[in-house]
């Protein structure tokens, strides 16, 4: 990069919906060297205004959450046209049933072990980029 220059801003923005401020945390730092843009929410409403309020490819939750679940978050991204493209990735102690009856597009159970949570979140952001052409 040429001095004077400002780095090259992500294209790719995830938001982490955990009301664990170190599991959001910890998400971050998995996910950051991948060059994305994190947005960290700590409560389900928050996070659907985090999704709505520009272009987001990625939504890390947990489904335990105030004022929103995770899994109701969930179907309420893939119910609106506006969102329904957003990959959906649960991270929780719940079981995985809910999670598919919401419609996630990955689970991963905690605790987790750091390099599957970048496996898969790479899958979904590939898929992502692939479906939305760039």
């Amino acid at each position: 990069m040429q001095s004077g220059q400002q780095p090259e801003r992500p294209s790719v923005s995830v938001v982490i919906a955990d009301d664990e401020v170190h599991v959001a945390n910890l998400i971050e730092r998995i996910l950051k060297p991948f060059g994305v843009e994190v947005v960290k929410t700590y409560d389900g409403e928050e996070a659907w205004r985090a999704v709505l309020e520009r272009r987001r490819r990625v939504l890390v939750t947990d489904v335990m959450m105030p004022k929103l679940r995770g899994d109701e978050l969930c179907r309420r991204v893939k119910a609106s046209p506006e969102t329904a493209g957003v990959a959906v990735l649960i991270v929780s102690s719940q079981t995985a049933r809910s999670v598919v009856e919401a419609g996630a597009d990955a689970f991963i159970s905690k605790p987790f072990e750091l390099d599957h949570v970048e496996k898969v979140f790479l899958r979904l952001l590939e898929a992502s980029v692939s479906r939305d052409g760039h």
